[in-house]
């Protein structure tokens, strides 16, 4: 009976632990490094800095021009990107939320590395990675909604693609 018991408990830890594995507080930025004419540069090396703390990843790009930082800590980030032969780009600021998975393509412009190209406007950010809907909930909606019942879960509800269960 006890044998039995001790299984039972531990399928429900682990049913109940596995919802936990979803949740993700990091994000992601990738892209691809081209040329002028849009040719792929392998072997650009791409910084992406946190301008807030000013820690900085490094990566180099594929065969395709391909490059990929994973588990970034939610912050405001700029991607800077080098190779020889090539003016140095960097990026304007943009911001990176929870579980988000930005894209940024770089397009270098041939010039010597003591040139530094500064892009202050990016096009709008399509999520084209993860086709998750999600948000962030800031402190202002916290103290400015009116919760019935002071149920912080009404605040998901607030979120894009959130539906209440009957």
């Amino acid at each position: 009976m006890t044998k039995l018991w001790l299984v039972l408990v531990s399928c429900c830890i682990f049913i109940f632990t596995l919802t936990a594995i979803g949740q993700i507080q990091n994000g992601q930025f990738e892209g691809t490094v081209t040329d002028q004419t849009g040719a792929a540069i392998a072997g650009a090396k791409v910084t992406v800095t946190n301008t807030g703390t000013n820690v900085h990843w490094n990566t180099v790009t594929n065969g395709d021009g391909y490059y990929q930082v994973l588990e970034l800590p939610v912050g405001t980030y700029s991607v800077g990107a080098e190779h020889e032969g090539f003016s140095k780009v960097v990026t304007a600021a943009e911001p990176l939320d929870i579980n988000q998975a930005l894209r940024i393509d770089v397009h270098m412009k041939v010039g010597s590395l003591t040139d530094v190209v500064r892009v202050e406007a990016q096009a709008a950010q399509v999520e084209t990675v993860n086709a998750t809907l999600g948000g962030t909930v800031t402190g202002a909606p916290i103290q400015n909604l009116p919760l019935n019942g002071r149920n912080t879960l009404d605040l998901a509800l607030t979120q894009p693609g959130v539906v209440p269960i009957a």
